[in-house]
This record gives C-alpha cells, structure tokens and sequence, in this order.
C-alpha cells in the first residue's frame, strides 16, 4: 500500500496516498503560476480548494483515503489552466448563458436580499426580475389583507399567513450561497478553475432587472425604468397609468392604491 498523508484541503482534513498528494500538489503550483498576476489570487486559491475538498468528499463516498483516480477526477471537473488561456478574450467578449435548469441550483442569495434572501434566490434559479417578484410578492399579500381574506374550518386563515409561513420555511430549508461555487451553481454556472478564478468580474447576473431610470423620470423615474424594461415608449405608459389612476378613483377613492403607487413614480 502507498504511503499516506494527512492534508487540509478548503478547510477540510483528509487522508490521501503519497502519489495522490504528489500528483494533487502539481496541479495546485500550475494553480497558482496560473493566478500569479491576480490581485485577488488567494481567496481564489481558497474558493477552489473548498471545490476540491466538495468534489473529493462526494467522489470518495465513505472511503477514508484519497486515491490518484480521485486527484484525475478533480482536474478533469476543474481543468488545467492552460487551457482556458487560449479562451480568455472569446469568453469575455462573448459569455454564453444558457436557460437551462441543468446543473442550476437552488439557494438564497444573501448578497442581494431585503430580508432573507428568499426571493432573490427564487429569481435566480428561475431567471426572474427579482424587482418584479417582490413586488408581485408585496401586492399579493396586500390584495388578502384587503380583500380576499378567507376561513377554513371556521378559523380565520389568509392567503397572506400561508405566503409568510412559505417565505420563512423556504428561509429555514433553502441553504444560503455562501461559497464561491455555490453562488455560481445559483447561477447555473460550471464551476471550474476558469469559472472561479473569473467570478468577480464575468459572471454578472442573468436576470433582467428593472430599475428606476435616472434620466427618463417625472418624479423618482419608476415608470421610466419599467418602460425601458418593456421596451415601451414611457409617455404612452404614463398616459395609460394616469387613464387607470382616473378610472379607478371611484372604486379606489377609499384606500388611494394606484395614487400611492403614482407617488413613487
């Protein structure tokens, strides 16, 4: 048998035969040549030790000594860094994103979150505005409490409990992205040297995201900036909008919804 040694790999122990850890640490000193010139070249080294030490954990199951089939395993999912250098500027210039759930997964993005990260997540895995999911969200929960309000069984139970106590066991079950690796994978990204050694500056997100316009505005630019989202021209969207507003004030005079919305516009 080989001889073995203990190693700490992305903050985890395991036992690995000396070929293996001959063979893993060459690849770790390409790693690093690789990234020499990078500013932000530990934390990266980190973000892909603790990919290795994900990998091995899975690929090892319930084995306790690392093998040189398991090091040829890590390097064919990460890959050599030289063969992302010919691709570097194709990369850039041209990211391919794909629409597929493949490889996509769930978690909380508590990066961008208002509360827990929740719909923010959701948003990502389905590629979403997460603008307009929240205030579909909000809206939802204000039309119950408003008007649709139900009881089951004699107790009074809304639709707007059931969407909070939703919100907070998606909070609960749902694991937050808080690796490198796993933000990418809330994005539907490989998660490979390239990928991780890139994620600060090529991986933006995928979503369409509607925001206020600075330049297109009457008061706080939110029709303009929902305009540029549809690609509508924004002076027929605030007509419709002011024609609804005027509409509905004798079934809205009570509550004053639109007109509230028409503030923050």
């Amino acid at each position: 048998m080989d001889k073995v040694k203990n190693i700490s790999l992305g903050g985890f122990s395991f036992t690995i035969e000396e070929t293996a850890y001959n063979a893993l640490n060459t690849y770790l000193v390409e790693v690093h040549k690789h990234l020499s010139t990078n500013a932000d070249k530990d934390e990266i080294l980190y973000d892909i030790e603790q990919r290795m030490a994900e990998l091995l954990k899975d690929q090892m199951k319930g084995r306790e000594v690392v093998i040189s089939q398991d090091i040829q395993y890590l390097i064919s999912v990460l890959g050599r860094p030289e063969q992302y250098v010919d691709d570097e500027e194709n990369s850039a210039s041209t990211p391919q994103f794909s629409n597929s759930f493949k490889g996509r997964k769930l978690y909380r993005d508590i990066d961008d979150k208002k509360l827990g990260g929740v719909l923010s997540g959701i948003s990502h895995y389905f590629k979403w505005d997460v603008t307009l999911l929240r205030i579909v969200f909000a809206l939802l929960i204000f039309a119950n409490i408003s008007f649709f309000a139900f009881s089951v069984n004699g107790k009074g139970i809304s639709f707007t409990s059931t969407l909070i106590v939703l919100y907070f066991i998606f909070w609960g079950v749902v694991p937050a992205a808080v690796t490198t690796s796993e933000k990418l994978e809330m994005k539907g990204e490989e998660v490979n040297l390239d990928t991780l050694s890139n994620f600060k500056t090529s991986f933006p997100s995928q979503r369409r995201e509607w925001t206020k316009s600075l330049t297109d505005k009457k008061i706080a630019g939110v029709l303009g900036g929902l305009a540029l989202y549809l690609s509508i021209n924004s002076t027929w969207l605030r007509i419709a909008y002011v024609a609804v507003v005027l509409f509905s004030l004798p079934i809205f005079h009570q509550m004053g919804v639109l007109a509230i919305i028409g503030i923050l516009s």
